[in-house]
């Protein structure tokens, strides 16, 4: 290494120049997308509940209705915060995401540059930094990105053994999205692991008391919520719409989307290349008896694991371990419900793994990778997929249409689409940008010209159309549902746009029974709203 970089990398401000970096990048990439409103869920569980913290006094749970999914307050606080110091916009709103996702890159960097080099810490942010499900959700001001950040950041601290900045920013992963803890198991097995033998009693107490603390605050404000809203973190109709269908044939299906989207979606398949020709080699190796060494640090070393367990921690080094567990455990949970941004706070880890693995198969040809990186992942962000008809015969299993429609997914969607999470929400790559312009350009037309009407439409278009904040309307509208109607005469528009909960045969049937007539159309891409008046 040049000495100017070394010493470049050892100067006190050289993790502010790269957050600083990260910002700009990101900043000049989301500029255009400044003005977009809140997305889907968003709309009411974080614009809508930030709005009543901010009105109520900041108090951290919302009462209204609609508002309060279960999610501890740390994003609704910090964008009310936000909001009380610099006022109620758009802007300010993406840029507390902004800063979060500027966080999740500069952790990755550092806890790439610990385990690795600087080099391949920087590889890994840039790639982490050019996927496009990352700068879809540093556009969508949901809980996932700042969850992200805080994950990365617990991780690293955990790795370093430093206890209390491990115990804020893991609290904090809790406080943000109620599954924030699930990062806390696997940490407090490796920590666990990690002490020396003879384990003394004392000491294990010890450890696990201060590495729980994030869980036994977590139990703390469960309690609290349950004693004022009635319900400790699911609400009791989300409960019973998804009990029964966690163990059906739809979860199985799932388990393979994660997968599949993980490991081989968006360009990452180039990652997972690296880590099947390191594996490879080291098999190729062992039989060659060239025997096992101590790889330390090298990730791919999986391969030793599975050859002597017993000596996991000085094969695969600890660290990896700890990163490896983290991605099962977090993948085991997400699998049966599948949505792609859920996958996130584990993105930056599986990227180091792979970005490390690449490097030990290119070598010196850090140009090379970083070339294939920005390409690719500018490629999958337009919504380009390379690996579409591979993807498209894989999932040409039995009964996948069937699958399909019994979760009212529009047909025009394709099977990629589904294997990829962009079926019924666009929250993964630049299609994310379509759906919010065309809803948001819709839902001002309606304002405009049709403000005094009733509105008859389905989530997250009713959303839309009654939360200001959420940025689509300045005033709240008259919106009906169609489980609301009795006949044509309840409403006097239908407001249809896709992703949408409705399904294509509901507006047919009304189209014949309403006497429809389309007074205007939105499009960009694949991504439409629809207008229609009833004249009958």
């Amino acid at each position: 290494m040049k000495p100017w970089i070394e010493k470049l990398e050892k100067a006190p401000w050289h993790t502010l120049l790269v957050f600083a970096s990260f910002l700009i990048i990101l900043f000049l990439i989301q500029f255009p997308a400044f003005c977009f409103p809140f997305h889907r869920d968003a709309i009411k569980a974080v614009a809508g509940a930030a709005e009543e913290i901010l009105a109520n006094g900041f108090d951290p749970i919302p009462r209204t209705p609609g508002l309060d999914v279960g999610h501890p307050p740390v994003l609704t606080m910090t964008l009310a915060v936000a909001w009380g110091i610099f006022g109620e916009s758009l802007f300010v709103s993406h840029l507390v995401q902004i800063g979060f996702a500027c966080l999740a890159a500069c952790y990755t960097y550092l806890l790439g540059r610990h385990l690795y080099s600087a080099k391949i810490g920087m590889l890994a942010a840039l790639f982490l930094l050019l996927s496009p499900i990352f700068e879809a959700q540093t556009t969508n001001i949901y809980f996932d990105m700042p969850l992200a950040a805080f994950c990365i950041m617990s991780v690293y601290y955990a790795i370093r053994n430093r206890a209390w900045p491990y115990v804020v920013f893991a609290t904090l992963a809790s406080f943000t999205k109620i599954y924030g803890g699930i990062i806390c198991l696997p940490i407090l097995v490796y920590v666990l692991a990690r002490i020396p033998k003879p384990r003394r009693p004392l000491i294990v107490l010890k450890q696990s008391v201060i590495y729980g603390v994030p869980l036994i605050l977590l139990m703390i404000w469960v309690s609290y919520h349950r004693m004022v809203q009635g319900w400790a973190f699911i609400r009791p109709h989300v409960v019973e719409q998804f009990s029964g269908s966690l163990l059906s044939i739809w979860s199985c299906f799932n388990v393979f989307r994660t997968v599949f989207f993980l490991s081989m979606g968006q360009s990452r398949w180039i990652l997972t290349a690296g880590m099947l020709t390191a594996v490879v080699t080291f098999i190729k190796r062992k039989r060659q008896g060239q025997g096992i060494r101590c790889v330390g640090t090298k990730p791919l070393s999986l391969s030793s694991f599975l050859f002597r367990a017993k000596e996991t921690f000085r094969l695969i080094g600890a660290e990896n371990l700890l990163i490896l567990l983290v991605i099962t455990v977090w993948v085991a949970y997400v699998a049966p419900y599948f949505i792609g941004r859920y996958l996130l706070p584990i993105l930056p880890l599986f990227i180091l793994i792979g970005a490390r693995s690449l490097q030990l198969v290119l070598k010196s040809r850090v140009v090379l990778v970083s070339t294939l990186i920005v390409f690719f992942s500018w490629v999958s962000w337009i919504g380009i997929e390379p690996l579409e008809p591979l993807a498209d015969m894989a999932v040409r299993i039995p009964k996948v249409s069937s699958l399909m429609a019994a979760r009212g997914f529009d047909t025009n969607f394709r099977v990629m689409d589904i294997v990829l999470g962009k079926a019924g929400n666009a929250e993964s790559d630049s299609e994310l940008w379509d759906v919010l312009y065309v809803h948001q350009a819709a839902a001002r037309h309606i304002e405009t010209n049709y403000a005094d009407l009733t509105i008859l439409t389905d989530f997250p278009q009713n959303s839309e159309l009654t939360v200001p904040v959420a940025g689509y309307v300045t005033n709240s509208l008259n919106v009906v549902q169609p489980w609301n109607v009795q006949s044509c005469s309840d409403f006097d528009l239908v407001y249809w746009a896709v992703p949408s909960s409705w399904r294509g045969e509901a507006l047919s049937i009304l189209r014949e029974q309403c006497s429809l007539e389309l007074v205007a159309r939105f499009q960009s891409r694949d991504a439409f709203a629809e207008i229609y008046q009833v004249t009958r």
